[in-house]
C-alpha cells in the first residue's frame, strides 16, 4: 500500500486514494468525497469498514508509519492507524462506514447486493459470482 501511494505521489498527484478490492459496492459518492476532502487540506482521509479496519485510505503525503508492524486483518486497524494518525497531527477526515468481504457473511451480504442496484457498480464481480455459483450448484 506504501508502494503505491509512494509511487504515485512521486508522479506529481496531489493525493491519492486508494480502495480496497474486497469492497466492490462501494458508492461513487465515497470515492467524490474522500477526493473533496484530500483537496480541501485533509491529510488523511479514512473510509471505516464495519469489522475495524478500513474499505478506502487516501493521502496527501507519504505518511510510512501509519502503515507500519500494523496488523492487518484484525479488528484493531482503524483505531491504530486513528492514534498514528493523531500522533502526527494530520488533518483527519473519516467518510461514513462501509463494509468488506473478510468473512462468509460478508460475502452473502454482498450477493444480496449484486442482486439489486449494486450489480451496476460491480458487473464483473457479479458475474464472477454468478459462474461460481452455477458451478458449484450443478
Amino acid at each position: 500500500m506504501r508502494r503505491t501511494f509512494l509511487h504515485l505521489l512521486r508522479q506529481g498527484y496531489g493525493g491519492v486514494v486508494l480502495v480496497g478490492g474486497d469492497s466492490p459496492t462501494i458508492p461513487a459518492s465515497r470515492l467524490v468525497e474522500a477526493c473533496r476532502a484530500l483537496r480541501a487540506g485533509a491529510d488523511l482521509v479514512l473510509g471505516p469498514a464495519r469489522d475495524g479496519g478500513y474499505y478506502l485510505v487516501g493521502l496527501r503525503r507519504d505518511r510510512p508509519p501509519l502503515f507500519r508492524r500494523v496488523a492487518w486483518g484484525t479488528a484493531g486497524v482503524l483505531r491504530t492507524t486513528l492514534r498514528r494518525a493523531r500522533r502526527a497531527r494530520l488533518g483527519i477526515r473519516l467518510l461514513k462506514p462501509w463494509y468488506d468481504v473478510d468473512r462468509s457473511a460478508d460475502l452473502i451480504r454482498l450477493r444480496r447486493e449484486l442482486r439489486g442496484r449494486a450489480r451496476r457498480r460491480a458487473r464483473r464481480t457479479a458475474t464472477l459470482l454468478d459462474a461460481l455459483e452455477n458451478r458449484l450448484s450443478s
